[in-house]
């Protein structure tokens, strides 16, 4: 256990199959794990050879293994600080004990580590490039997060309203107790997923109690004998949701930019479509004019046949008669000349 190429070795396989746990230690989040635990991997199956498994066949040899990685620096002692907050301390130890706390220095392998750190670059760059994603995704994004948030305040709502009435009666229930606890990592914070216990303040409290489980009744009476104006709290919610579903309560001026471009500048299909329309009107209004003229071209025919029938029977066609204004006019004048004369 001299060689430290030989305890790299061993290192590798013992993090890669110790079930580990987290906490927080000099307000940074680490993984430890108990000594019985490092003791039970590798006293289990002794008989079994795997790569890189060191080859234990008692408690003393697997503690032996543990103060080879305490001296080349692979993990180091710790103790329990705050047990509820799950916080550790640095101690120092040279011996291995099955019942000591153990906080890991070996990281293992980084690839995962430098993928993760490649994602997140990559998420912040694109949430940056968010003015100029295609609208479908932006409406996407706005139906997840909606989704999202609706989610969490009616979570929120429902914790909050069965620890008022729970309370009332002497009892502090919780729905994710650990939810909003900033020492916890994302796991740990859904753990417990409900908790319950009698209260410890009765005596002290019990006035307030009282008074906030006479609030709960009268508000359920006035919901029960109410029931018209819950309908329409109901439907203006409904209102509510489609509106924010359909985007209508915030503005987005990029779509809207993007709207007022498509209707401005049409495409290429409403451009040959407008060309197409085009060309039907032009196309029907040659054959209106070419039907006006084959009729006319008809009507002179027509004509010209009953004129030459008529001809050649001797008949005359009537003309219409011009009435004779200009003969009256004559008439009229000499008379007025004559009564001139004689006077």
């Amino acid at each position: 256990m001299n060689d430290e190429s030989t305890v790299k070795r061993f290192t590798k396989w013992i993090h890669a199959n110790l079930a580990l746990r987290e906490a927080v230690q000099l307000n940074k989040r680490v993984n430890y794990f108990r000594g019985k635990r490092f003791i039970e991997l590798l006293t289990s199956d002794p008989e079994k050879t795997e790569l890189n498994r060191p080859v234990v066949k008692n408690e003393a040899e697997a503690k032996m293994v543990g103060i080879a990685l305490l001296k080349f620096g692979m993990i180091h002692a710790s103790e329990v600080a705050n047990k509820k907050k799950k916080e550790l301390r640095p101690v120092r130890a040279n011996d291995f004990s099955a019942e000591g706390y153990y906080t890991w220095i070996y990281e293992g392998s980084k690839t995962m580590r430098n993928l993760l750190l490649v994602l997140l670059v990559g998420s912040i760059t694109a949430m940056c490039l968010f003015p100029i994603w295609p609208a479908s995704i932006k409406v996407g994004v706005w139906y997840v997060s909606v989704t999202l948030l609706l989610i969490l305040f009616g979570m929120l709502f429902v914790r909050l309203v069965l620890y008022v009435v729970c309370w009332t009666v002497g009892f502090e229930v919780w729905i994710l107790p650990n939810f909003f606890d900033d020492d916890l990592g994302v796991v740990d914070s859904f753990r417990p997923l409900f908790s319950a216990s009698r209260g410890t303040d009765l005596v002290e409290t019990g006035l307030f109690r009282a008074a906030g489980l006479a609030m709960v009744i009268s508000f359920g009476y006035w919901c029960y004998q109410q029931p018209t104006e819950f309908d329409e709290l109901y439907a203006q919610q409904m209102d509510f949701l489609s509106e924010l579903y359909d985007g209508k309560l915030l503005a987005d001026p990029a779509l809207e930019e993007e709207e007022l471009k498509k209707k401005a500048i049409p495409n290429v299909e409403e451009l040959e479509k407008a060309l197409e329309e085009e060309e039907n009107e032009q196309i029907q209004d040659l054959d209106e004019e070419d039907n006006i003229l084959e009729k006319n071209l008809d009507d002179e025919e027509h004509h010209v046949d009953e004129q030459a029938q008529a001809e050649e029977e001797g008949e005359q066609i009537d003309e219409p008669e011009i009435p004779a204004v200009e003969e009256e006019e004559d008439e009229d004048e000499d008379e007025e000349d004559e009564d001139e004369m004689e006077i």
